[in-house]
């Protein structure tokens, strides 16, 4: 009996024992994993913290690069369109400067765009028919990209209209093109543009949002380049995103197409296989038959003869208006011409600003620095007719050139240019009580039809107080 006890004791013994340590070990398993827990949501937080620094890095360079851009483009577009004004019409230098304000006004165009992705504008959609849009954009990727790179096209004129922004559909069109050259090996290849309607029975996933059956257009571009594995398809529209060995293709990034798609009720589904090229099916919804789509500019109206095919209404200002706009719009010489104050730090700006206002009549003084230009302004206000500053200067900005020349000359007539992307905002034009806003890059006929504008405001204003 005394045995018999011991014996139980010592199992009881033990029992409790190994119930401690069982509860010892679970214990310390749940703190290590509460721990871990832990740990992994720091970690992830830094993670966001520095993914968010980042992007606000990035959006600081980009509005820097797209600011210091715009003033190129400017440069480009302005002197480019001066300089084919004294060419002889339809000479091959007149027709190659003709090229280069093209493809400037496309990154322009570019260039707006991401300006709107920043501060989510976008553009009027209307009833058109995409057939004109892809071929004037086709034809201005064939005059930019080399000719190494060969774009078919096979256009079925059935389709019918659907609701977009043509300027966006280029866009798309455009990006995706761009890619497509950019991985092709040695830059030689070939793009397919093809668009066709097409009936959808079934849902199927696609990007920015699943395709749901019904009428589309399929707008489809593909190309026989480098192509892609599963792993890239799955990242292509995320932002930032590019590829880091050349092999495995350059140029992606279609966060912007994701996003123009999105504005038009577009989707695309992307296919490819590495070696073989890539695909993007694209589908816009087809809208109501009897809905009358916007007639493309150079197609004829029932009855009339046939004519040249001419560019859709995203891709007019690209054919140079502003030649037809400077000779329709007299100078102003009546009495003396006026006199413009430019304020703009970038020279090859300000030089080109000062040549197109002289070539329409008016006399321009110029300062690269806001305090040299209120100097000049302080020792005769009365001999300037109007201000135009640029809005970011080293030194004094633009807002401030403004205030102190309105300290002097309240109801001067005051211009404001910008190339930083959210530059121009209408309740700050409208608090500085400004005359008008010019976005870069613009062209000459938007600089002169700006300025002579606000000059024949303010005459209207003096006569009515005489």
């Amino acid at each position: 009996m005394h045995a018999t006890g011991i014996v139980i004791l010592t199992i009881g013994a033990s029992l409790a024992v190994g119930l401690a340590a069982g509860v010892w070990i679970g214990w310390r398993w749940y703190r290590r994993r509460a721990r871990g827990g832990a740990d992994g949501e720091s970690a992830d937080l830094r993670q966001h913290l520095q993914r968010a620094q980042r992007m606000e890095a990035l959006g600081i360079l980009s509005g820097s690069i797209m600011h210091n851009l715009n003033n190129l483009l400017s440069v480009v577009i302005g002197q480019a369109r001066l300089v084919r004004d004294d060419l002889t019409a339809d000479t091959p230098p007149w027709r190659s400067l003709g090229q280069v304000i093209q493809a400037a006004e496309v990154a322009a165009e570019l260039s707006r765009e991401v300006d709107g992705y920043q501060s989510e504008i976008d553009h009027d959609r209307r009833p058109v028919r995409l057939q004109a849009v892809v071929r004037a954009t086709v034809k201005l990727l064939r005059d930019i990209l080399p000719d190494t790179v060969h774009i078919e096209t096979d256009l079925d004129p059935g389709c019918g209209p659907v609701l977009a922004s043509t300027t966006q559909v280029q866009q798309v069109l455009m990006s995706l093109c761009s890619n497509a050259y950019h991985a092709m090996y040695r830059r030689r290849g070939r793009i397919s543009v093809s668009m066709t309607p097409t009936e959808i029975a079934t849902k199927r996933p696609a990007v920015p949002r699943d395709l749901e059956p019904g009428s589309y257009v399929q707008l489809s571009v593909a190309d026989n380049g480098r192509g892609m594995d599963t792993e890239t398809l799955q990242h292509i529209f995320e932002p930032y995103f590019s590829a880091r060995s050349p092999r495995r293709g350059a140029g992606l990034g279609l966060t912007m197409v994701s996003r123009l798609l999105a504005a038009n009720e577009g989707v695309t589904i992307p296919s490819s296989l590495p070696g073989h090229g890539t695909r993007f099916d694209i589908y816009f919804p087809i809208i109501a038959r009897g809905v009358r789509a916007e007639r493309e500019p150079g197609t004829p109206a029932p009855g009339a003869e046939p004519t040249a095919p001419g560019l859709p209404p995203a891709l007019d200002a690209y054919q140079a208006p502003a030649i037809a706009e400077f000779a329709a719009v007299p100078p102003q010489r009546a009495l003396r011409p006026a006199h413009i104050l430019v304020v703009e730090d970038d020279s090859m700006v300000a030089d080109t600003v000062r040549t197109c206002l002289e070539r329409s009549g008016m006399r321009v003084t110029t300062h690269d620095d806001g305090a040299a230009a209120l100097a000049a302004f302080a020792a005769d206000p009365g001999a300037y007719d109007l201000l135009l500053t640029d809005q970011f200067m080293r030194g004094l900005d633009g807002r401030e050139v403004i205030a102190e020349v309105r300290r002097v000359r309240p109801r001067l007539p005051v211009i404001l240019m910008s190339g930083h992307p959210e530059g121009l905002r209408r309740e700050e034009i409208a608090a500085l009580g400004m005359s008008g806003a010019l976005a870069k890059p613009f062209s000459p006929a938007q600089l002169v039809g700006t300025v002579r504008t606000a000059l024949r405001a303010d005459q209207r204003v003096r006569e009515g107080q005489a």
